[in-house]
């Protein structure tokens, strides 16, 4: 018999991979030919090291976020009572003022400081979010969470579909927890900073309607931030701010560069100084200030847009050659 092909042993197979070994013995005459064993191995387990990281990633927040469930409910608890206590300063303040209003010169003084507080909170709304996606980290010193929030609520608005961690904010919330319907937490540290605020300004009471009703509706304004934004970007709003966005009052889109992670223009929630601010390039020009000053050590995150101006390139070539020559 000139040849005989051996016998195949089959091997185990387990429950996640399948690995069975594969011996073949040939005879060849007098001598006998075995070779190694084959493994198979299902290797769909190993096509990355990347992967399995992740996993363990992923579950690794998946335990976090188990662990700190009652601390958001204690949470939510503890930011509903300060925003209602907030809103019952602002009310006791508004009915204060309707209660002196006798003319027709009261109301006039009444809705001008109200339109004059829009206008400025709108503008402070602007250098807000301009700051926090610019300059801001959770690093920087009592608003760090905040800016840090401010910048997921703005870029998650503009690209829902991304769903990373947020470095540094409440018990380790997603950005896309921070966009869902959840006034009190998203208004609860504004609230807190408006409490002393407005109880200066009830106990104050000043004579001028005009200037006692520009500080409540600012304050009021800035306080609900956050959700002022959420309502200006979302896809469908309330009635009301439906309303008032069709008006142009409220919402704007903004050019929000991927590769930057930063939003490049429209900072402001309202519609009145957007046009100007981004037509002027009046934040532009206060960066380029701010990066001279301070020798190249004040670099904002818009200057790492796909669509950097010529004059920002140029400045800071000139700030590093200005750096060589001084360590030289």
């Amino acid at each position: 018999m000139m040849g005989f092909l051996g016998s195949i042993a089959p091997g185990r197979r387990g429950e996640r991979g399948r690995i069975g070994t594969t011996t073949t013995c040939v005879v060849v005459g007098p001598q006998t030919q075995v070779r190694r064993p084959r493994v198979q191995t299902d290797r769909s387990k190993f096509v990355s090291g990347v992967a399995v990281k992740e996993e363990q990633k992923q579950d690794e927040v998946v335990s976090d976020n188990s662990g700190v469930v009652g601390a958001s409910r204690r949470e939510g608890i503890v930011f509903r009572g300060i925003v209602i206590f907030a809103d019952y300063l602002s009310d006791l303040i508004v009915l204060d003022i309707f209660e002196r209003v006798e003319c027709r010169l009261d109301l006039f003084l009444v809705l001008l400081g109200s339109s004059a507080a829009f206008v400025f909170a709108d503008l402070s709304s602007g250098i807000y979010y301009w700051f926090a996606h610019n300059y801001g980290s959770r690093a920087t010193p009592f608003v760090g969470s905040e800016i840090q929030k401010a910048r997921t609520l703005h870029s998650q608005h503009r690209k829902p579909q991304r769903k990373r961690l947020v470095e540094g904010s409440l018990n380790s919330r997603t950005s896309a927890e921070y966009t869902k319907d959840d006034f009190f937490i998203n208004v609860g540290n504004h609230c807190l900073v408006s409490i002393p605020i407005l109880t200066i300004l009830a106990g104050w009471q000043p004579n001028n309607l005009a200037l006692e009703a520009f500080c409540v509706m600012f304050i009021s304004l800035m306080a609900i931030l956050p959700q002022l934004n959420r309502w200006a970007t979302i896809d469908s709003p309330p009635f009301l701010i439906g309303l008032i966005r069709q008006f142009g009052l409220l919402g704007s889109l903004s050019r929000y560069d991927s590769r930057a992670d930063v939003q490049t223009d429209n900072y402001c929630v309202g519609n009145f100084w957007n046009h100007v601010l981004d037509r002027e390039q009046v934040f532009r020009r206060i960066e380029r200030s701010l990066y001279i000053a301070s020798d190249g050590w004040l670099v904002p995150r818009t200057w790492r847009s796909q669509t950097l101006p010529k004059a920002d390139a140029m400045i800071i070539r000139t700030v590093k050659r200005r750096g060589k020559r001084n360590t030289e």
